[in-house]
């Protein structure tokens, strides 16, 4: 990190990966470097440097593509006090092609701008990052790992294959903070696991725009958002601001907001203020709410309208508060979704028919106002242990004695897969996010990764 700045063709080993970033930066084209396997440590002191000299590595001026050669998986870990990367202000598109992990970083300003621990893309161009894991970043505000602003003119943010594991934000968004505007952005294969927001948003924090954010075949486990016991925490797992989203294939679980004794938690799946939101073949299982006063333990929407579609819910019997709260002015509309919980709050909430509910603590009216005449009411146990049964995300399935109640919707409402990926049944298929019977695609000896103990998941058993 200290040498090697050269970065001449006729030269062998003259140039370092500052070195290479900084001929980036003078040579007034978009440009590309290609990381061989190694680690790649920054070492260089001085954290408010803007020019590539010491601290983080400075981006600007025209594009780059920072890009892993064929068959190499480099590390490129923060060792000093400052980011992993710094996007200034330009209108050149960015890329991060990995496999590659970013381990560390520290978001330092002395302007007191402290967001973004590893990442910080400030108003450039658009932004794609594939096969990157983004491990233990911490910022004093917000974007534990990831802090992005949309640029000033619409651009594309694109994660793909992408994890978010360890990072650390004191404010919002313990895994990211995403600033999107007009900008078109879709999450692929994200998965945030063990992050940690001091205020909301656990495993995530998004404000959007005009534009649908996408989030697809993605899961948010096992984050926290908790600050001081007198301060009000939101988003477990994912927090969104206004805007439009759509939730599809993905899981979010195991996910808390607050801590006992604390003062106010909602949310401890997701949270969503002024936004519309679609969760479509997805699964919400297990997420707790804790503090003095709390909302709910899966979902809480506040003046939002939400629409559940193939959605299997699973909620947590340990004493959390109510799976699902909606505020007065927040409608959800439910289709063909299993919800094993509760309701609560005085939003209005719409049955398009053909749901399952098994209410909480052996109640035999419904919780969530599913009256609709293709309901069904149960007191019948409906769902194996989360695990994973095939798909790139953790589900549910079905008991095989439930099968019969969920066997309910018609073909012509039907998507053609599942959470899984599995093909849905042609004449009828199955209410919630996983169809009862049908193996995921792929090769397989069992779909499970024995983490359900579920011996009726595997291809075949030898006594």
């Amino acid at each position: 990190d200290a040498s090697a700045f050269a970065c001449l063709d006729a030269t062998p080993d003259d140039c370092s990966l500052r070195g290479a970033i900084r001929a980036a930066n003078q040579d007034g084209v978009d440009s590309e470097v290609i990381l061989p396997d190694g680690l790649y440590r920054l070492t260089l002191e001085g954290p408010n440097d803007d020019g590539n000299l010491t601290g983080d590595l400075d981006v600007f001026f025209d594009g780059l593509t920072l890009r892993s050669a064929p068959g190499s998986h480099p590390v490129i870990e923060q060792v000093t006090d400052d980011r992993i990367l710094h996007y200034h202000a330009n209108f050149g598109d960015m890329v991060l092609q990995g496999p590659m992990t970013l381990l560390g970083g520290f978001a330092h300003n002395t302007g007191g701008f402290e967001a973004g621990g590893s990442v910080n893309f400030f108003r450039s161009g658009s932004f794609t990052v594939t096969g990157v894991d983004f491990v233990g970043g911490f910022a004093p505000d917000d974007g534990g790992c990831l802090e992005y602003a949309a640029p000033t003119t619409a651009g594309v943010l694109r994660l793909t294959d992408v994890t978010f594991t360890g990072c650390e934000a004191e404010g919002r968004g313990g895994a990211f903070l995403l600033q999107t505007a007009d900008t078109l952005v879709t999450l692929d294969r994200v998965r945030s696991e063990g992050n940690t927001a001091g205020q909301d948003g656990g495993g995530g924090a998004i404000f959007a725009g005009s534009p649908t954010v996408v989030i697809e075949r993605s899961t948010f486990v096992d984050n926290l958002a908790a600050a001081s016991f007198t301060n009000a925490n939101e988003a477990g797992g994912l927090f969104l601001g206004s805007g439009s989203f759509s939730i599809l294939e993905s899981t979010i679980s195991r996910n808390t907001v607050g801590r006992a004794g604390g003062g106010s938690a909602s949310g401890g799946g997701i949270f969503i203020q002024n936004g519309l939101l679609l969760l479509r073949n997805s699964t919400l299982s297990e997420n707790r709410a804790f503090a003095s006063f709390t909302r709910g333990a899966d979902l809480d929407a506040q003046s939002s309208s939400l629409g559940f579609e193939f959605v299997t819910l699973s909620a947590d019997e340990s004493g959390s508060p109510g799976s699902v709260a909606l505020n007065a002015s927040t409608s959800l509309d439910v289709f063909a979704s299993v919800i094993r919980g509760s309701c609560t709050g005085a939003g209005t909430i719409t049955s398009e028919g053909f749901n399952v509910e098994r209410p909480l603590g052996g109640a035999t009216t419904t919780q969530c106002n599913l009256v609709h005449a293709g309901d069904v009411l149960t007191t019948d146990p409906l769902l194996k242990p989360l695990a994973g049964y095939g798909g790139p995300t953790p589900t549910h399935a079905v008991l095989p004695a439930a099968a019969g109640i969920t066997f309910l919707v018609s073909s012509p409402s039907c998507p053609a897969t599942d959470q899984r990926g599995a093909l849905r049944n042609g004449l009828f298929c199955h209410s919630g996010a996983v169809e009862a019977g049908v193996k995921p695609p792929g090769r397989w000896i069992f779909s499970d990764g024995f983490e359900s103990g579920d011996t009726a998941a595997w291809s075949a058993t030898d006594p």
